[in-house]
């Protein structure tokens, strides 16, 4: 992240408090794949979630961070990011991870029944959002 916030400042010439109305940067890794998949292998390297600091400037918080040894992710390990995301979404800490079990379970269950196409996770995640997310109220 410190990479393209540089990229965006020094490279390009992006004023800070333009930067400061970011909310998240995902940068990207791209390494070869592992012998025998494809070539290329592409995988968010950190989630950063930049908050405003009411001075035209920004807190970088770190939500997600990429593991290339172990091909893992941490999420949210710092309770002072997971207590700052958990308030730009207007929920309880606990309501964020009780939030974010759910999606984790579904993901988990589309990876068990080796759902993999795009169209088909698309799908899965709009039947998630219209049951869980949204369900519809009777009557």
């Amino acid at each position: 992240v410190d990479e393209v916030l540089s990229i965006l400042r020094e490279e390009i010439g992006v004023p800070p408090d333009h930067i400061a109305k970011l909310t998240f940067i995902l940068p990207l890794q791209l390494s070869p794949g592992p012998t025998g998949t494809r070539p290329v292998r592409r995988r968010v390297r950190e989630v950063a979630f930049l908050e405003p600091d009411g001075e035209g400037g920004f807190t970088h918080r770190n939500l997600a961070h990429w593991h290339a040894d172990t091909d893992s992710f941490t999420v949210l390990e710092s309770d002072e990011d997971r207590q700052a995301f958990a308030r730009w979404c207007g929920l309880s800490a606990k309501a964020l991870l009780r939030e974010m079990g759910k999606r984790e379970a579904s993901l988990a269950r589309l990876m068990k029944d080796g759902t993999s196409s795009i169209p088909a996770v698309n799908a899965a995640i709009e039947r998630f959002y219209a049951e869980e997310i949204r369900p519809r109220r009777s009557g």
